[in-house]
């Protein structure tokens, strides 16, 4: 299962990056690099859009998220691959499972849902995703098990911990 799944990852990241580049795909996911994602949330608390309590639950779920990472430890797409270019032009650590940037994402989203009750705001982290496998640093199965240990963490978090 493993295997196909590798082989079916590998073949998308590889259709994504034919034909033209187009820059502005980076900016879908610029948001949730670290820094701008920490100054993202900042303006999102003073602005009252978050709350004290979502706060702790993003800046926890990113102690999870790295956990996760140094668990799984499977290599990026463009290290692996070296026909897969990073388009991202950042430096990144080695680690792509799970996408962190689809991780955070779907919990910000998901988390402006309950509040507000609009669910065209799931365009942002499925945006984020998108460009993730379309930078070349991220396989399909990153951002979707991104989403997927988004949607566990807060779980448990809204269950247990809050």
């Amino acid at each position: 299962l493993f295997i196909m799944i590798n082989k079916l990852d590998k073949k998308i990241v590889q259709h994504m990056q034919k034909g033209k580049y187009v820059d502005i795909v980076r900016l879908f996911s610029k948001p949730f690099d670290y820094k701008e994602f920490f100054f993202l949330i900042i303006i999102l608390r003073l602005s009252n859009v978050l709350s004290n309590e979502n706060v702790k639950k993003i800046f926890l779920s990113i102690i999870f998220l790295f956990y996760f990472k140094n668990f799984f430890k499977r290599l990026r797409p463009f290290i692996v691959d070296k026909t897969i270019r990073n388009r991202s032009k950042s430096k990144l650590d080695y680690h792509s499972f799970p996408s962190g940037h689809a991780y955070i994402s779907f919990l910000l989203a998901s988390m402006l849902y309950n509040k507000h009750k609009v669910s065209l705001i799931f365009i942002i982290p499925i945006l984020v995703g998108y460009s993730r496998v379309y930078l070349g640093v991220h396989y399909p199965s990153d951002v979707i098990f991104g989403f997927i240990f988004s949607f566990i963490y807060e779980t448990i978090y809204d269950e247990f911990l809050s």
